[in-house]
């Protein structure tokens, strides 16, 4: 039997004593059993209840066993009533801080009769199973006319709920004060609600951003949460709407994560907002997260675009494993038959090296969708744009399938204004096919050429075919005419070169030295670009480590050097270089076997390179150093060491050299010798 001789704690200032909670109902009367047993839990529970006033409430914080036993008989008591037919209101609160799980809950509870209670469950201590019992009968108390469960935003409530088990027994409706029609927008915060029901704001700051995981939780807060709950109930009083209308269903939505798909479209509620974006309850039984740059709002302030409790059409962006990605803002749709001469309204929202972030709106005024404006669509002016800042934009394609657009911040050309296209589509033009154009525009990683194609191309500092420049502003000028290739084209970009191509290479003979300048240095090598004997274009190229005759990290960026040409991929538009000497017997001449006297030039984590006076450098790999246990060549071994090798393999683009000994130096030795050897 459940016997429990209960009161409720009426707190005073500098006091806590027992009030009994109407013997008569619970038990038929009182008994010294009772009344004693009722004693001793007030004397036990002075360290689980908080001595704290508030209006003059009963205040208990429920972290302890006895203060669980105190929660129980209050339940007992609403029950009793209800049985009774007596007027009980309940109201339910939750708290929890980002992502993070529940909290703190939070009940007060009114009974005809009885001063109203207040009881903040700690949810992150360890309570008994009989709390957590006690807890869903409250909550599954079956609505009636003598019966009303309050909660503001009541969805992110029960959300929290289902996630530690304390869903309800049964269907119940709860009256979601926040979807009142208080006359206040679609989803009014707590304080508003106060001031204009109650002309007050509460007793305390109640929309103010505090961190309810903190142990123990600081008296304040503590406060507020017994402040924010013990005000429900007299919202509830005041409400719009009659006690006991659900407006908002408790329990699940009967949706899951398998019912999503990619742009379906769901009711939500905003649950928390975090500097990054919101997470909105749509009724799977996990919060979908809103980043911010799909709010569809006008900044990057979430808090200034949506606010806790607020209801919001989302959009499914992915589904993976557990994770939802929702989205806010408008889609390409929106943007479909809009005149690439017609100017729309945005604002930035950020800047990047290559390109603006803008936030444009539809002409119907719905919510924007965030968009790179890439460098040579912002009329050079990408750097002096600021956050924040209204620009005026254009619609140049509208991707519906991929939910694309591509925007432009530069007027429309006379092209445009006429024929209402481009001469060249992107369609039509092939890699390396050579076109005529001119400078439109300047980034960090190149130029920007205007071929007449639907959009300008993207020429990459590598291939402006200039040297070893850092920047195409130090070699070319805004206007100037250029002759430039094909890269790669697709339907959204393209990409152009200028330098030259392997073919301007290949007559080259390979004893030929040539002028070239490095441009990076690397451990495998050293990048160069070099220059045909005719031709007033570069080509960047690779001297691998073993066409070197010093180390790489010998060379500057930007000196100038000598290099030979080893091969030239037309097919493939690359070039092979060395830095070696041309005076060298054939590769094809060596014989495997052929002992050669050289020296150590480069070093790779796989061995070293050994210079013997062919037409490129041998590679010694690590297992043929014949040095016992050793990590790295350079352990053992020296730049300029001269060393003994012999020819493992020779073929004509490749020299494989060995340093240790051969079966032939262990001839004469028996099975009883016994030889020096390291694992």
């Amino acid at each position: 039997l459940w016997l429990l001789a209960l009161a409720l704690l009426r707190l005073r200032p500098g006091s806590v004593w027992l009030s009994p909670l109407r013997h008569s109902r619970l038990w038929g009367g009182p008994s010294p059993r009772t009344s004693g047993l009722a004693r001793r839990i007030a004397v036990e529970t002075r360290q689980d209840t908080l001595q704290l006033s508030v209006s003059e409430e009963n205040v208990v914080l429920v972290d302890g066993a006895e203060a669980e036993a105190t929660f129980a008989s209050a339940v007992d008591l609403a029950l009793a009533s209800l049985r009774s037919a007596e007027r009980v209101r309940v109201a339910i609160g939750a708290k929890w801080t980002g992502t993070s799980a529940l909290s703190l809950l939070q009940f007060s509870v009114s009974i005809v009769g009885e001063d109203d209670m207040v009881f903040l469950l700690d949810m992150l201590s360890p309570l008994s199973r009989m709390t957590l019992w006690y807890c869903r009968l409250l909550l599954s108390s079956a609505p009636c006319d003598h019966h009303s469960i309050y909660a503001f935003g009541s969805s992110a409530v029960s959300r929290k709920l289902r996630e530690v088990g304390l869903s309800p027994l049964e269907p119940c409706g709860w009256l979601d004060l926040q979807s009142c029609p208080w006359g206040l927008g679609a989803a009014p915060n707590l304080t508003a609600v106060f001031q204009h029901a109650l002309g007050e704001s509460g007793g305390t700051d109640l929309a103010a951003a505090v961190d309810w995981n903190a142990r123990p939780l600081p008296q304040p807060q503590v406060q507020r949460a017994a402040l924010e709950v013990l005000q429900l109930l007299r919202l509830g009083a005041v409400a719009p709407l009659e006690p006991g209308s659900p407006s908002l269903p408790v329990p699940p939505s009967g949706l899951s994560l398998a019912d999503l798909w990619t742009g379906r479209e769901l009711d939500g509620e905003v649950s928390s907002v975090v500097d990054y974006g919101c997470f909105v309850d749509v009724g799977v039984g996990r919060a979908g997260l809103v980043h911010v740059k799909f709010l569809g709002g006008r900044s990057l302030d979430v808090a200034a675009e949506v606010s806790v409790g607020q209801r919001v059409k989302v959009r499914v962006l992915s589904v993976k494993g557990d994770n939802l990605a929702l989205a806010m803002d408008s889609t390409a749709q929106s943007f479909a038959d809009i005149a690439a001469t017609r100017w729309l309204d945005g604002t930035v929202a950020g800047a990047a090296d290559y390109g603006t972030f803008v936030n444009v709106f539809p002409p119907d005024g719905g919510r924007s969708k965030q968009v790179l404006v890439y460098q040579s669509q912002t009329n050079l002016e990408g750097s002096n744009l600021e956050t924040g800042q209204d620009v005026r934009v254009r619609v140049l394609e509208a991707d519906v399938p991929g939910n694309k657009l591509r925007l432009s911040l530069v007027a429309p050309e006379p092209s445009e204004l006429g024929a209402g296209q481009s001469t060249l589509r992107l369609v039509d033009l092939s890699p390396g096919q050579e076109l005529e154009g001119v400078v439109a525009g300047f980034s960090p990683y190149g130029c920007f050429v205007d071929v007449g194609a639907e959009r300008k191309g993207l020429v990459p500092v590598r291939h402006l075919g200039a040297g070893a420049t850092e920047s195409a502003e130090d070699v070319l000028a805004l206007g100037a005419r250029v002759s430039v290739r094909v890269l790669d084209v697709g339907p959204s970009y393209l990409s152009l070169a200028m330098d030259a191509t392997a073919r301007a290479f290949a007559p080259v003979p390979s004893q030929e030295w040539l002028r070239a300048v490095v441009r990076g240095i690397t451990d495998y090598g050293v990048f160069v670009d070099v220059w045909p004997p005719e031709g007033s274009r570069s080509k960047e190229g690779l001297v691998q480590v073993g066409e070197l005759d010093v180390s790489p990290s010998s060379f500057q960026k930007g000196q100038e050097v000598q290099v030979r040409l080893l091969q030239a991929d037309v097919a493939g538009d690359k070039i092979s270089l060395s830095m070696r000497g041309s005076s060298f017997s054939g590769l094809a001449t060596l014989q495997p076997g052929q002992e050669l006297s050289g020296r150590v030039v480069a070093f790779t984590e796989y061995g070293c390179f050994v210079d013997v006076g062919a037409e490129r450098n041998g590679l010694v790999h690590m297992k043929h150093l014949g040095a016992g246990f050793a990590e790295r060549a350079d352990a053992v071994l020296r730049a300029g060491d001269p060393v003994k090798v012999r020819v493992l393999k020779s073929s004509a683009d490749n020299l494989a050299l060995a340093m240790d000994a051969t079966a032939g130096a262990f001839e004469g030795c028996t099975p009883m010798d016994q030889l020096k050897a390291v694992v």
